[in-house]
């Protein structure tokens, strides 16, 4: 009975390690048009060789692998990946080929293909391993990016902070108050001038925020 149950157990645990999960990868082009990316898998297969030892393989090169953001019906946080940038690759339980391709019936699908847990089933998440120092904050919730747009991807107008704004009212306060004292028209006059030839309104690197 011992035997066997050291048979069994060899036998599970064999099995067990030939299941995919999820590894880690980097990306070495991303498709913005489809959302899927080619990926480099960077942790090595190991595999059993016929004289009982093990053998560390590099994993062949993923394509079309859909990108995985966070949204909803009304919700999407989508950035960019660039090469370079390392993603978790979580592998399904079955085949994604029918998700993949957008046929979903109202019953869900049936994976012609009877593959379970393949490399080929993966979906890659963007991820972070070591943290910049200016990518996060006590307290705060860091959004960073060349340029972030609010509303959608046409997003055009810019979108002040509150120290643009209170220069901008700054400014215009003290227009209105030198107007208001103004002795004469030529005073007025060199007020509105100089008030004109400053830039204005007021613009800092904020102007990277849009918003449709």
């Amino acid at each position: 009975m011992g035997a066997t149950k050291d048979v069994n157990a060899a036998l599970i645990s064999a099995a067990s390690g030939k299941v995919e999960v999820a590894t880690v990868g980097r990306v070495l082009s991303w498709d913005r048009a489809t959302n899927t990316c080619t990926v480099q898998p960077l942790i090595h297969g190991r595999f059993l060789k016929p004289d009982g030892t093990t053998e560390s393989q590099a994993r062949a090169v993923l394509s079309g692998v859909p990108v995985a953001w966070p949204a909803t019906a009304t919700f999407s946080l989508v950035g960019e990946l660039a090469e370079g940038d390392e993603v978790w690759l979580a592998m399904a339980g079955r085949s994604l080929e029918e998700w993949k391709a957008g046929s979903i019936p109202a019953g869900g699908i049936s994976p012609a293909d009877p593959r379970r847990h393949s490399l080929q089933d993966c979906v890659a998440i963007p991820m972070v391993r070591v943290l910049d120092p200016d990518a996060s904050a006590d307290g705060a919730t860091v959004l960073r990016a060349t340029e972030l747009r609010l509303g959608d991807a046409t997003a055009n107008s810019g979108v002040a902070k509150g120290d643009v704004v209170d220069a901008n009212l700054t400014a215009l306060k003290a227009l209105l108050t030198t107007l208001s004292t103004a002795a004469d028209w030529t005073i007025a006059a060199a007020a509105i001038a100089a008030f004109v030839a400053t830039p204005w309104p007021a613009t800092t690197e904020s102007d990277s925020v849009l918003t449709k």
